[in-house]
């Protein structure tokens, strides 16, 4: 279905297409590869970003973009369609969900006037439609039901581990898309995907809020996307946060340093580099260059 409504768009003359990294890891590969040949992209880690950028491009070119989503993220993109609901851009956004029950976007019905979902295989019928989406000058929003390519958990269960014989269940630790079950007494709250976006910023308003030193376990490709939270007035002793990072990543370390935050480095985590950043008296990040 998404290669169907993508030709549509190139009958049309539609060139542009906004993307993130996620999408173009989640989608099959014929489609990624029917869109890299057929239309010019940007990829941006943070959709938010890509929103805004989506605005952008077409007050800049004066023609319709393109922008594909995973469903789940669409609250993530509220104030820069608002804002592209103010300027008139047409922004067709495409929006895959894996159910059709997780469908819900009544919501934005304030600042997208155009919305269609497809509940089936066929294109035809719904063919007019999605051109007279392309001639109006307002966002518009095509939900559609794909099987995407789930994104793979991370096992920390050594680091599970070792934190059940230094801090016990002491506090609480934070962790994004685990795979495990913990069968120890750590407290774990699991952050599922749906959830990535502001994933360091609601760590910091708990640490503000509880007052206690709480950890954070988290790929560094999320970085980069919640990545001004580091520049805040509140951050104190209590924030710990583990990173694990591949050893091609780029280094933003230094936006973190700058911020009066310890940053330790590893290959590999153990009771020795754990305790030492564990005990430091500041705001800390340890960041592991291993496979997890």
């Amino acid at each position: 279905m998404l290669r169907k409504i993508l030709n549509l768009l190139v009958e049309k003359q539609i060139k542009d297409v906004v993307c993130t990294e996620d999408i173009l890891k989640s989608i099959d590969g014929q489609d990624k590869e029917y869109i890299e040949a057929n239309f010019n992209m940007q990829i941006f880690n943070d959709l938010r970003s890509a929103t805004f950028f989506s605005n952008g491009e077409v007050n800049s070119s004066n023609k319709p973009v393109i922008l594909i989503i995973k469903g789940e993220f669409l609250p993530n993109i509220y104030t820069g369609i608002t804002e592209a609901w103010f300027q008139r851009s047409n922004i067709n956004i495409i929006s895959i969900f894996e159910k059709y029950d997780e469908i819900k976007v009544e919501y934005l019905e304030r600042c997208i006037p155009d919305i269609l979902t497809i509940y089936d295989d066929g294109i035809e019928e719904y063919k007019n439609t999605i051109y007279k989406f392309i001639d109006n000058n307002m966002p518009a929003l095509i939900n559609i039901k794909y099987t995407l390519k789930l994104e793979e958990k991370s096992d920390y269960t050594s680091i599970i581990n070792m934190l059940d014989s230094i801090v016990k269940n002491t506090v609480d630790v934070f962790i994004y898309n685990f795979k495990n079950e913990s069968k120890n007494n750590i407290s774990i709250k699991n952050i599922e995907p749906k959830y990535k976006y502001g994933i360091l910023s609601k760590y910091m308003g708990y640490i503000t809020a509880k007052e206690k030193k709480s950890l954070l376990i988290m790929p560094y490709e999320l970085l980069k996307i919640d990545l001004n939270i580091f520049n805040n007035r509140y951050i104190n002793e209590n924030v710990k946060i583990i990173i694990y990072k591949g050893k091609e990543q780029n280094n933003i370390e230094e936006w973190i340093k700058d911020n009066k935050i310890e940053i330790l480095k590893t290959e590999k985590i153990d009771e020795k580099i754990f305790k030492k950043f564990w005990d430091l008296n500041k705001a800390s990040v340890l960041i592991v260059e291993e496979e997890k």
